[in-house]
């Protein structure tokens, strides 16, 4: 009888536990197929998005705008050719290879590779986020620049 009311409690909070966690596994597989943890298919394939540059703007004030957002955001540039930009980012465990190919009309942004970890990946996006915020600040210094 003692040892059954020794155990009893330990045993109770062992099942309830383990019940808990079964429960959040079937919500956060349910969330994971309502709400996609992975990027989209063409971020996944290394496409991270297009910005349009403003009319009125040349190739050089494109190229201008594109390393002014780069060394905004301290990132390192790696490989710099006409029409294409290559910066590298890291911090942490978390890093970030972006290249950047620039037409006088659009910028197309890849990113290579994305992370599949939950955590870094939200990193990367919000890094991206950033990146997109700062180049689109960019161009539009530059195109009130020239007017």
């Amino acid at each position: 009888m003692h040892l059954s009311t020794r155990y009893l409690p330990g045993a109770v909070a062992l099942l309830g536990s383990l019940a808990l966690c079964v429960f959040i596994a079937r919500v956060a597989n349910g969330r994971a197929a309502d709400t996609p943890s992975d990027p989209p298919a063409a971020a996944a394939a290394g496409a991270a998005g297009t910005i349009a540059v403003p009319a009125g703007l040349t190739l050089d004030d494109v190229k201008t705008a594109v390393l002014e957002a780069m060394a905004f955001r301290e990132l390192e540039v790696r490989d710099r050719s006409e029409g294409s930009v290559t910066a590298y980012y890291t911090s942490g465990n978390v890093s970030l290879l972006l290249r950047i190919d620039y037409t006088a009309a659009e910028l197309t942004l890849s990113v290579n590779p994305w992370e599949s970890r939950p955590k870094p990946l939200k990193t990367q996006q919000r890094w991206m986020n950033n990146i997109r915020k700062d180049l689109t600040d960019a161009l539009a210094k530059r195109k009130a620049l020239k007017s």
